[in-house]
């Protein structure tokens, strides 16, 4: 799937494995790499489109998203690596809540850092133009699995999400677009958004690219402040968006 925006920034899906998800940004022919997976793939893209990496991101470190690093320098050296644990200690008092605009540039453009803890200890989200490349925060319809009970870390950081532009478009590290959807639709089952675009989905076997506009009308954990999920997901009180937020993870978790 290729994607162009009116700047001439091309960005690429390269399906990895079963479900990964690598990116290649790329604007002539110099690209920047996000969380390579299956080397072999992505060497294939790049001699494909004469491409030049100049530039890895990695949005944290589980293997099926770094596995090609090693492979991908043994042909380019010179590639500069940009992850997590370089970022973490760029702002020691602001750990969970920076947002870091890297001095580099690329395609013109400046690479932002949102600092997203949840899914994993070290996790960051990188917002290129309207490109956010979120790992394994935000999926379709969906959020990443929660690492070590940092279940507050993870609602925060979806949180921080939630205020970026809403034409931004969700490139994430898997898709499980059609079982979330089956999820969302047992959750609030009179929703015809929801219904409609899964109707669309089911139909459709091309990879989902979604805005986060779309995003906020399907994705139950962005929908965690809204005043009719937390009644109806509570037999007593109401629930408070965190605490809703919690819930529906582990719910997902069994479903």
């Amino acid at each position: 799937m290729n994607i162009k925006n009116n700047k001439k920034i091309k960005l690429k899906l390269i399906k990895n494995f079963t479900n990964n998800y690598t990116w290649i940004l790329y604007k002539k022919n110099n690209c920047v790499i996000v969380d390579p997976g299956e080397y072999k793939k992505i060497l294939h893209i790049i001699k494909l489109y004469k491409l030049y990496p100049k530039l890895i991101l990695l949005t944290h470190y589980h293997y099926d998203h770094m596995m090609a690093v090693n492979s991908l320098l043994s042909i380019w050296p010179k590639i500069k690596i940009i992850s997590p644990k370089n970022i973490y200690y760029i702002n020691k008092k602001e750990q969970i809540n920076f947002f870091y605009i890297l001095k580099e540039k690329i395609f013109g453009k400046s690479i932002k850092i949102i600092n997203t803890p949840g899914h994993a200890l070290y996790h960051v989200c990188y917002y290129i133009s309207n490109y956010l490349f979120c790992g394994d925060l935000l999926f379709n319809s969906g959020c990443g699995k929660i690492y070590n009970n940092l279940y507050y870390e993870m609602y925060k950081s979806i949180q921080k999400i939630k205020s970026l532009p809403q034409n931004t478009l969700i490139c994430c590290g898997h898709d499980y677009i059609k079982y979330n959807l089956i999820f969302t639709m047992k959750i609030i089952p009179n929703d015809k958004f929801v219904k409609n675009f899964y109707k669309k989905i089911k139909k459709s076997n091309k990879e989902t690219i979604n805005s986060l506009k779309i995003e906020k009308k399907i994705n139950l954990f962005l929908k965690t402040s809204n005043f009719y999920l937390r009644k109806q997901l509570s037999k007593k009180e109401i629930l408070k968006p965190f605490e809703c937020f919690c819930l529906l993870r582990k719910m997902r978790n069994v479903f």
